[in-house]
Formats: structure tokens, sequence, C-alpha cells
């Protein structure tokens, strides 16, 4: 059997965005390629206690050492058991490729390196500067604890980065960004996966089924326009920006519509809710990728700030699944390329009016319309089918060379 030993501080646990990404991926390896995944994870004691804990069906176990971050003494403690763990996990032999993803990590793969010659990687889901984005807007104390930990965590990644083999990255502007702010060599690869939905469509009669369901549901009518927010209510997340620019639209364009945020945080932002009509909703993975159907436009809005230019959000393959057009920013390099490229939406820079978009909503006559054909387009060119080939083949050819 051809293993991987994935190690993480992230949470896999219970639902999050990072569990989406590491889950999905290795699910996939597993049931295409056969590559079972074994997990440790070093996580908060309430994660490891929750009841909601989600599965990860690759193949593998997934072992919880717990770390208290707010006890010094128990969370080294627990550093070292689950080093000591992988160490000996490695030297069974049973594992072609070891992958780190998360803090405190760095300096693993250089005393992995001296007692063993397996293919070492790192799990990089973005750049470091996003905690200098969040310490920006957090109290002193908050903010210093953050820059600090910015501050070690680039003199690890610098220090000991290069010691792998290679690592993923979920766009080829976070491959850029690695590579050249650590100098890393050529001989270092970077595997390009961004967290991936399936691979193709609903299916037309599905999507007509579902549209009709959740319309109705909501009381949107045929000749109404619906704009949809899925996600958090974080500052980055721009959802007081999303609000704005939709109280603006509702007033330009021709037809009347309707703004649905599916969110599990809506009461943090009901004030800024005043004046619109918005319906609120919150689904499980499963069912959300249903109710996004009866949306015809999906907010995804951005700032300008090298987190965001790096970032590839789990959202935005959710809103093509629903076959909605994205309206965006050009802020998130990849995405922004993607809905030029494919033709499957509109750009906002925040800075001008929305002329632009209320002309394209009111030009548009096909909004009611699924096309299948360019959602599978988009699906499959951000498929796991496509992105982990080569990360697949490179696996198995380290299993034949053991």
């Amino acid at each position: 059997m051809k293993r991987i030993l994935f190690v993480t501080t992230r949470n896999i646990l219970t639902s999050s965005g990072e569990l989406r990404l590491i889950k999905n991926r290795a699910e996939f390896l597993y049931s295409e390629y056969g590559i079972a995944t074994d997990f440790i994870a070093i996580q908060t004691p309430d994660r490891i206690a929750a009841a909601n804990k989600e599965n990860i069906n690759s193949g593998g176990t997934i072992k919880a050492f717990p770390a208290k971050f707010s006890n010094p003494f128990q969370s080294i403690s627990s550093y070292r058991c689950a080093y000591k763990e992988v160490e000996n996990d490695v030297l069974t032999g049973k594992y072609s490729t070891l992958v780190f993803s998360g803090n405190g990590l760095e300096s693993w793969a250089k005393r992995i390196k001296r007692v063993s010659n397996i293919k070492v990687l790192y799990d990089i889901h973005g750049a470091n500067e996003d905690l200098v984005e969040v310490a920006r807007k957090s109290g002193f104390i908050k903010k210093c604890i953050l820059n600090l930990l910015y501050y070690k965590q680039t003199f690890c990644e610098k220090k000991y980065l290069s010691y792998a083999d290679g690592a993923l990255v979920v766009t080829k502007a976070l491959e850029e960004y690695t590579r050249k702010r650590y100098k890393l060599s050529e001989r270092f690869k970077f595997y390009i996966i961004p967290c991936a939905t399936s691979s193709l469509g609903i299916e037309n009669g599905e999507y007509q089924e579902y549209r009709r369901k959740y319309r109705q549901k909501y009381g949107i009518k045929d000749d109404e326009v619906a704009f949809i927010y899925s996600g958090g209510i974080s500052p980055w997340q721009c959802i007081e920006e999303t609000i704005e620019v939709y109280r603006k639209l509702q007033s330009q364009i021709k037809q009347k519509s309707k703004l649905l945020i599916f969110s599990f945080n809506i009461d943090a932002i009901k004030h800024l809710l005043e004046g619109i009509e918005v319906i609120h909703d919150r689904y499980s993975p499963d069912e959300l990728s249903k109710a996004l159907c009866a949306g015809d436009y999906a907010f995804l809005l951005r700032q300008d700030n090298l987190t965001n230019n790096v970032a590839f959000p789990n959202k935005f393959l959710e809103y093509v699944q629903g076959g909605m057009k994205i309206i965006t920013t050009p802020y998130v390099y990849e995405i922004s390329q993607q809905v030029q490229d494919f033709e499957f939406g509109i750009l906002y820079d925040f800075s001008t009016n929305l002329s632009n978009i209320v002309d394209y909503i009111d030009k548009r006559t096909d909004c009611h319309e699924y096309d299948k054909e360019y959602v599978d387009k988009v699906l499959i060119y951000n498929s796991f089918s496509t992105r982990t080939k080569e990360l697949a083949l490179d696996i198995m050819e380290n299993e034949t060379q053991k």
C-alpha cells in the first residue's frame, strides 16, 4: 500500500476551510490512486473532545496529541511526543512521503532527513502575512503576539524550508512568492493543488430541481435576480463591503432582486442589514451545494493585500458549481484570472462606480440558464483529477524506489 504520513497543527478534526482542503485532497488520492494517508495531529483538547468531528476517509488513521497553547509546558510535551511518533513511523519504512502542515513544524524536515531519505513536503495554504493583516485590526496584546508569531514563522521557514523536497500550494502566485521569498533552488518542487469540489457540474435536471426547490423556499420569483454571499463574517471576507455593493446594485439594476446570506454568524452583522431585505440560512456542506443553485450572482470580494493575492478561496468553486456568475475583485490573482479567461463573471476594484456591473447584469438574458459546459470546464481545470496527477505519480515513483 502506498502511504503518506501527514503531520499537522491545522484543524483537521472539526469543520473549517483548512480541513476541507486537506480532507478532500487526501480522500481523492485514496479513491483514485490507492494512496492512503495516516494523520498525526497536534490539536487543542476541545477539538479532540468535540462531538461533531468530521471523518477523513483516506484509508488511514488519525492520532491526535492534545496541546493547550495557553499551557506552554503541556504543549512542548505534546510536540515532543508527536515528533517521536513521527520519527518512529518513518523508520518503519511503510511511508513513501511525509507531509508537514501548519506552524511549529518547520524544523522537523531537517531532523527527519538526518535519519531517513523519505520524501518530505510542506503543505502551504497561504502567506504568513495574514498574521500581520489580522494584527493590524487587533488589540495591543493580541497584536504583539501575532507579530511575534509572524517573525518567528518567517525566520523558521527561511532557515528550514530548503531541507524539504517540495511543497503543496494552492496557487501559482503562492509558488512564486514562496520560491522568491525563501530563495529556494530549482530542485525544490511545487505542486499547485487548490481545494476542489466535484470534477463535473451538477446534471441539468438535478440543477433545475434544486433551483426550483430553493427559490420557492425563499420566495424568489422567476423574474427576480438572486445574489448570494456564502461564508463567514470576518473582516477579510469583506462582508460589510459586500452588503454595501448589493445595497447600491439593488437600486440601480432593472430587475427586482434579493440577497441571500448563507452563514453561521449572521447575528454579528444584523446592524449592517438595515433597509434591505436579506434572506439568511445555514447549511452543511452537502446541502449548501444544492441551495447555491438558487442564485444568479455570487459575491467574492477581497481587498488588495498579499494574503489575498496568493490565495484560492474555497468558495470560488462552490459558486461555480452552483452555476452562478462571480462578482469578484482583481486582488485574488488566480480567481480574477480565471474569471476573465473563462468569461464567467466581472471584476470590481472598490474605487470605481458600479456602472460596469449594472450594465453586465442588465444586458444578460441568460442569467436563469445553467451552462453545464462552462461549469464543467472550470471544475475540470481546477479538479483534483487534473491537479493531483503529478503528485500521485511522484508518490508512486517514490514507492517503487524504496
